[in-house]
């Protein structure tokens, strides 16, 4: 049976619909999540080839990098996070900046573009985008910065193809490639473009059976042929539709545009200040950018209550962030509550140091955490907790501890749990939080609801806690942690104890608003 589905559909390929002129399927992955098996086939193959998308605080997964040295695979910029474009680029001008400090738009893309050349040794840039909406605003200001490439998904009237618009080539994706190796002949015969861009979803590429058909399948054509974006771009040039295009309007009501100019202006005011600080600036524009992200922004106009609470909190932590420094400079009383209120003050100032152990880490700290030990051991990941006192201290009302996964700029939350004031820095947000107590932790997974509740664990001692391996897996050596201490004095929440690396003093972090810490780490 598979070999007479090969046979018809090569007499297919060769049919008068392919016949007249050669065309060409452009494939962009959806991720670059793919299997060994797959990869080794692509590898073998004459012909296949593909666009993948890659982040670029990420490296190049190892299982590409062959291909992409061999040209069966370019790589594309993934913005992480990724804001909706034209709604970004209203809260600034898009125009290029002669000034010291970059308009928060213009410095997210070029950073980015930057970063990605950079670890692709790539000179000529390009965009996949997973939210593709554009505007002409936005596609002049890629033309100007001679982006070789990028896709779109609000074409009017649902235009789909290859167009060259104002010297930049954009693709319109068909999203509805088959699953099915039985439908894909139908689908081929059904689309009339020289030029045919297809999304392949994570289920395509997993489906080992149906890529294997498609290389060998192409393979063997002799009227269509895959070809890069790149190849098409600048090779085919002359089959790139000509004709004008529309982007449809994004939708977005008053309310939400008028608090995103706010915060925007805010942070622009903020740059030219005399107490601007580059870590506090880069929290407030992450928080900028996650308000910009497509599936909040369709929650909130939507009227979703998860996504209006989520909204309003990273809305609120902007004016926290930066807000503080306005009522501090105005002799106003500070909102934040410090350890060295109320005879409560940090007992060492010393820096804390971490070593690796057999299955994990051991965190040292000069204070009332003593030590912490993160392993991984019985499918468990073990967390020991030990004190100045070898016992919990009366003063800590709760422990908040923090497990950053990956060190990435960006990912993860910033906030630190609820009921505590203040930030980790953007590479240090966590992905699993627990909030301990004397006789119970609570573990939170980061998700885009903010955290969200895992389960209940026990808590053995005086604070030893395991949490299942289903819930994180992973080598412990290889995460950042936070720890923070907690006390309440008349119902106010003060932090007693915290893990520091830096080079400041925790007196001197404590004293700074807002309150900001990055994780501990090997």
């Amino acid at each position: 049976m598979k070999k007479i589905i090969y046979v018809v559909l090569l007499m297919f390929l060769s049919s008068s619909s392919f016949c007249v002129a050669k065309r060409y399927v452009v494939f962009f992955a959806e991720t670059s999540d793919i299997s060994n098996v797959v990869v080794d086939k692509i590898l073998l193959s004459n012909r296949f080839c593909m666009n993948v998308p890659v982040n670029d605080a990420v490296n190049i997964p190892e299982n590409l990098e062959e291909l992409i040295s061999y040209g069966k695979i370019e790589a594309a910029l993934s913005f992480n996070p990724e804001p909706v474009l034209p709604i970004f680029a209203m809260l600034s001008n898009v125009e290029l900046s002669k000034s010291q400090r970059h308009r928060i738009f213009e410095e997210y893309v070029v950073n980015n573009l930057t970063r990605f050349e950079s670890n692709t040794n790539k000179g000529n840039s390009c965009v996949f985008l997973n939210c593709a909406e554009m505007s002409y605003d936005v596609l002049y200001y890629f033309a100007r910065l001679k982006l070789s490439w990028i896709n779109v998904d609000n074409l009017e009237e649902n235009a789909r193809g290859a167009y060259v618009v104002d010297g930049i080539t954009i693709f319109s994706l068909y999203k509805d490639f088959p699953y099915n190796q039985t439908d894909v002949m139908k689908w081929l015969e059904s689309k009339p473009e020289d030029i045919i861009p297809v999304l392949l979803t994570k289920k395509h590429l997993q489906n080992v059976m149906l890529m294997e058909y498609l290389i060998t399948t192409f393979d063997n054509s002799k009227y269509i042929y895959p070809a890069t974006p790149m190849y098409v771009s600048k090779v085919k040039s002359d089959l790139l539709q000509q004709k004008t295009v529309n982007f449809k309007q994004v939708a977005i009501n008053k309310m939400i545009m008028d608090k995103l100019f706010s915060a925007a202006n805010l942070i622009v005011n903020y740059t030219n200040t005399s107490n601007f600080k580059e870590y506090v600036y880069n929290n407030a524009r992450s928080e900028l950018i996650y308000l910009c992200n497509y599936n909040l922004l369709k929650d909130v106009s939507s009227g979703v209550s998860n996504g209006k609470r989520m909204f309003d909190a990273a809305y609120d932590n902007i004016y926290r962030l930066l807000g503080a420094f306005e009522l501090v400079e105005n002799k106003i009383s500070e909102s934040y509550v410090y350890s060295d209120k109320k005879n409560i003050s940090i007992s060492s100032n010393k820096q804390t140091s971490v070593e690796l152990i057999s299955d994990g880490i051991s965190i040292y700290n000069d204070g009332l955490l003593k030590s912490i030990q993160v392993i991984a051991r019985d499918n468990n990941i073990k967390i020991n907790f030990s004190f100045k006192d070898d016992k919990w201290d009366d003063n800590i009302a709760f422990i908040d501890f923090y497990i950053d996964l990956n060190n990435i700029d960006g990912a993860g939350s910033t906030s630190l749990l609820s009921g505590v004031n203040g930030f980790l820095t953007t590479e240090s947000g966590w992905e699993y939080s627990l909030r301990i107590y004397k006789d119970k932790a609570v573990l939170y997974k980061y998700s885009s609801d903010g955290a969200s509740y895992v389960s209940n664990l026990i808590v053995d001692g005086d604070a030893s806690i395991l949490i299942p391996q289903k819930y994180i897996r992973g080598n412990p050596s290889r995460w950042g942690y936070q720890s923070i201490a907690i006390a309440e004095n008349n119902g106010k929440k003060v932090v007693i104890d915290f893990l520091n690396q830096s080079d400041k003093t925790k007196d001197e972090i404590l004293s700074a608003t807002p309150f900001l810490i990055s994780a501990v780490r090997h």
